[in-house]
């Protein structure tokens, strides 16, 4: 990990199209992220812009987003849509996440 990028995989992806990263929360803790936050994410050949926050409500309807899960771990996903249907996403996916 280097101060400004993480590197990540997709463990998993939940029945609303949320993707669960190898992140632990104490990594992302280390990693310096803050509340409000915004990150670039890049996968495949996209890249996405993601706030970190607390819950869905903190952003607009079908904006994507960082939470963290409550199995431990960093969730993207989309408010009120599927960030694997979306963006074609699939569990093993490789995600650089990087600070802005």
């Amino acid at each position: 990990m280097e101060e400004d990028k993480i590197c990540a995989k997709v463990i998993s992806i939940n029945k609303f199209g949320s993707l669960h990263l190898n992140i632990t929360h104490e990594t992302w803790d280390k990693f310096g992220a803050k509340i409000n936050d915004l990150f670039d994410l890049f996968f495949g050949s996209e890249e996405v812009e993601a706030h970190f926050v607390v819950t869905f409500g903190d952003v607009y309807k079908a904006e994507p987003l960082i939470i963290k899960d409550e199995y431990g771990r960093i969730e993207v996903t989309l408010n009120q849509d599927s960030f694997e249907r979306n963006y074609k996403v699939e569990i093993g996916y490789d995600f650089i996440i990087e600070k802005r």
